[in-house]
């Protein structure tokens, strides 16, 4: 079911690599070990050997937790992400024409529309795509930014946003020659992905929360940037948030103890547990673009700049690259 891959290593070349962690998900269903490893040259970390692209997307069918989020936590989500994302790339373009790759149920895309952007989305889970287009109104294209390039009606976006996405996919340098067609020239990505390079993750090991069943590889600002450069863009500022101080080190039980906290505090963790016994919780009303503004006026995001000025931001592991959520920001110059 598993075959080795990134031989050779898809950002530098290179063959050796060392086993990293082994975990076991029984409860995601996932066969045997998880093995995440790390090239020796490049230190790109990624998930080897893996499982066919078919029993990889069989990860995903029925209940992934991310589409199982209750409404009021993906309201307060968004709104932060907006601010930790947008906000800041405000200060390198003021273009206001958006393409999401990587939408999931639009709520992003319908705070940002609200505020008087004009956007579009593409999402891979048909379900998730009818909602975003149901509820909200939005132009969204039903699979990934590689049919979506190479459809009828593609046309570019001066900003291409994605979040939590390349860590997922199988091939990422054709994932991102696919951005790079879908960004406009001299346009701009904004990716987000989990920071290999996190202090979390070298507390917590194998209990990061980065690692799971659903992540093929996981970047630091030095191998993302490299592939960044291989498809024609410019790496214009990389930073990170979730700039909190990581746990002490603890035995092992302490650890897992210390991940299922931040599971809790996060909402991720009675997402997964719904999505494990088959439940959609929502909000009490269906959420609204109004809704969406008005809670992001009460959060961080407010003017989408407000993120700049929180402690999170002022952290020095925000400039150090060291937080938990990598964020890169770069320029097309092909």
């Amino acid at each position: 079911m598993k075959h080795d891959v990134n031989r050779p290593c898809i950002v530098c070349g290179g063959i050796a690599s060392r086993l990293l962690h082994a975990v076991e998900y029984p409860e995601q269903s996932y066969p045997g070990r998880f093995e995440m490893r790390e090239c020796a040259r490049c230190r790109l970390l990624f998930n080897s050997p893996r499982l066919s692209d078919p029993e990889i997307e069989r990860l995903y069918s029925g209940d992934y937790y991310v589409f199982n989020e209750r409404e009021r936590d993906a309201v307060r989500r968004v709104a932060q992400l907006a601010g930790q994302t947008i906000g800041v790339a405000q200060q390198f373009t003021d273009k206001r024409d958006l393409l999401e790759v990587g939408c999931a149920k639009g709520y992003l895309l319908a705070l940002l529309q609200a505020r008087g952007w004009s956007v579009r989305g593409v999402e891979l889970s048909a379900h998730a795509a009818a909602f975003a287009r149901e509820r909200f109104a939005l132009q969204v294209h039903t699979g990934t930014v590689e049919s979506w390039t190479s459809s009828a009606s593609f046309t570019p976006a001066s900003v291409v946003l994605s979040t939590d996405v390349i860590e997922h996919v199988t091939d990422p340098l054709r994932f991102l020659r696919a951005m790079h067609r879908a960004v406009t020239p001299q346009g701009w990505l904004v990716l987000g992905t989990p920071n290999a390079d996190s202090d979390h993750r070298r507390a917590l090991g194998g209990h990061w929360l980065g690692f799971n069943p659903f992540h093929i590889h996981l970047f630091s600002p030095s191998t993302l940037g490299t592939l960044l450069k291989q498809t024609g863009f410019e790496l214009l500022d990389a930073y990170t948030y979730t700039n909190g101080d990581p746990p002490a080190p603890a035995a092992s039980s302490g650890v897992r103890q210390s991940v299922r906290s931040l599971l809790r505090a996060s909402g991720l963790l009675p997402a997964m547990r719904r999505a494990r016994d088959g439940v959609l919780a929502l909000a009490d009303s269906p959420v609204t673009a109004r809704a969406l503004v008005d809670a992001s006026n009460d959060g961080a995001a407010a003017d989408l700049n407000g993120y700049l000025a929180s402690d999170d931001a002022r952290s020095p592991r925000r400039t150090n690259c060291r937080g938990d959520n990598l964020v890169v920001i770069a320029r097309r110059t092909e």
